[in-house]
């Protein structure tokens, strides 16, 4: 299983760049230099599409496997018909894949997965199934190999087969934003525009000739060292009025944080994540539906319960109860 991992939140980047950029040796020592100024970086940005993570991986031998976001899967043990679909195109798709490892030992290319019975409540939930890919890892030696952002447009270009539902996500609507990490907020601010207008109009799913709900955005830096997303409130996590680093003064206590962090959106994706793993929605499951929500909360929200000095074990608490209390009313609806 070769996992795609998270994508991060713009705050989390801000603090990366920091340190990526203050952090340095003298004589030796561990210094940060706070006189050192911080760049402006361009980033790609791309639409996030409202489906399921899914990706295909392709070694050297010519064998392959299908993978959905947190195991592997086949026709027989499928996850919303992606491993049917890869199946159904492999001819193509391996093909492709070929092409494109070169020397190394390994490919997997990620995508999602969207279109009708798969989300809803969005544009592309209207849409003929079809994949779009977003990203590539190559391997050699069990090493990942680094790959520039033209090579990686090229290659999920590469395989673009508009008869086969097979796009790249840069067939797309994209922009490139010029981040100064000096002035964040008016880099945010013209984030938050565009979020907001792919909130009203999915480019997506109006390149297939619907008008509706969109996600957000997924923006990567040039270099491709950094990666982070922006969703409008219809889709995020958290319970935000913008798509801006959240003011941990205004959490209060741990009551509030947990209603901001535990929202319908997270609840439902831990519903998600269970029939993924073809896990019964019933009550003897309900311990691993708890675990999830509270494993996402901490792995997206971390940096906000450790700067407000937070108790773990408080907060796991009040996640659990909400939780809890939510499974109960409604896991006999889905």
């Amino acid at each position: 299983m070769i996992k795609f991992g998270s994508i991060v939140q713009l705050r989390n980047i801000v603090k990366q760049v920091e340190y990526d950029v203050k952090h340095t040796f003298i004589d030796g020592e561990d210094v940060f230099d706070h006189s050192i100024k911080l760049p402006e970086i361009e980033f790609d940005a791309t639409v996030k599409i409202h489906g399921t993570n899914a990706s295909v991986v392709y070694n050297k031998d010519g064998s392959y496997y299908v993978q959905s976001r947190n195991r592997i899967i086949s026709v027989n043990d499928d996850n919303a018909g992606f491993a049917k679909f890869v199946d159904d195109n492999k001819t193509f798709l391996l093909d492709v894949l070929k092409q494109n490892i070169h020397d190394n030992d390994t490919i997997v290319v990620y995508g999602e997965w969207a279109g009708k019975g798969i989300q809803s409540k969005v544009a592309v939930s209207e849409v003929e199934r079809f994949f779009a890919l977003f990203d590539i890892k190559l391997f050699k030696d069990e090493k990942h190999v680094y790959v520039d952002n033209n090579q990686y447009k090229q290659v999920l270009n590469s395989f673009t087969n508009k008869d086969s539902n097979i796009f790249s996500i840069y067939e797309f609507d994209n922009y490139v934003f010029n981040i100064d990490f000096e002035n964040i907020e008016k880099s945010q601010n013209q984030i938050v525009s565009k979020v907001l207008e792919i909130e009203d109009c999915c480019p997506v799913g109006k390149y297939f000739g619907v008008v509706g709900v969109g996600e957000g955005l997924v923006l990567k830096s040039k270099c491709g060292k950094y990666i982070f997303k922006a969703k409008g409130e219809k889709h995020s996590a958290s319970k935000v009025k913008a798509i801006s680093a959240v003011d941990i003064e205004e959490i209060e206590n741990i009551k509030n944080f947990v209603s901001y962090a535990v929202t319908e959106n997270r609840l439902n994706q831990g519903v998600d994540y269970l029939k993924e793993m073809k896990i019964d929605i019933d009550m003897k499951n309900i311990g691993q539906f708890i675990k999830w929500v509270v494993s996402d909360v901490f792995k997206e929200e971390n940096d906000t319960i450790n700067a407000h000095g937070f108790n773990d074990k408080k907060v796991t608490k009040e996640i659990s109860n909400v939780a809890k209390s939510w499974y109960i009313k409604n896991c006999f609806t889905f």
